[in-house]
């Protein structure tokens, strides 16, 4: 694994993916360990942006926060986006079939990523001097206002790379996400707080098993 700390810099990706149509949502709240199906599951451009988003790191199992990891298993060629406002040590895991193209992580505090052996990962953080695109854990946001706006993060995610987002993952305090094939989602998100675990996949994806 090759780790990039950057102020303001991205990988030119736009070049190898086609445009998916407009985002459809479809949320759920989930109990802990359960999962959300999204539609979709097949094929949504030559590279797929999966987006995990968070607030903090935290984990209801150890009462702690810090340590943060994402499995994904989606076939294809992938880049992954993760986004936490709050400090945040990431370890990312992937499927037999999933070609990890590059991984971003990105916070307000300083964030650190072990990415698989091969794959580039690029670390950035405001308190560092980097561009901060925002930050989000919600789809739909229900509160426009609270200063972590996830549309404004998807998009300025969509700027910064020139890809369009496959899918959003999130919740406000989570540590454990698990995205699947078929983009179904679910994470150890701290329903007993209060918050849910949201999702949702581009409606461009079309399940090519069908």
């Amino acid at each position: 694994m090759k780790t990039s700390y950057i102020a303001i810099a991205a990988l030119s990706l736009a070049s190898l993916a086609t445009a998916c149509a407009p985002a459809v949502t479809v949320e759920q709240e989930l109990g802990q360990g359960e999962q959300t199906v999204l539609q979709g599951g097949g094929t949504c451009g030559d590279v797929e942006l999966h987006v995990v988003g968070i607030y903090d790191p935290y984990s209801a199992a150890t009462n702690v926060q810090g340590p943060a990891s994402v499995h994904i298993d989606r076939p294809g060629s992938v880049v992954l986006f993760l986004s936490s406002y709050s400090a945040a040590d990431w370890t990312v895991t992937t499927g037999p079939e999933t070609d990890l193209v590059a991984v971003y992580a990105h916070g307000y505090e300083a964030q650190t990523v072990q990415a698989p052996d091969g794959v580039e990962a690029t670390v950035f953080a405001s308190e560092s001097g980097a561009e901060f695109l925002g930050c989000g854990y919600a789809f739909p946001d229900q509160d426009p206002t609270s200063g972590c706006e996830t549309p404004e993060l998807l998009a300025g995610i969509e700027g910064f790379l020139g890809l369009p987002v496959t899918s959003f993952h999130g919740c406000y305090a989570a540590s454990d996400f698990t995205i699947g094939a078929d983009l179904s989602s679910s994470s150890n998100c701290a329903v007993d707080m209060g918050y849910a675990h949201t999702s949702f996949v581009s409606a461009g994806c079309t399940d090519d098993t069908e």
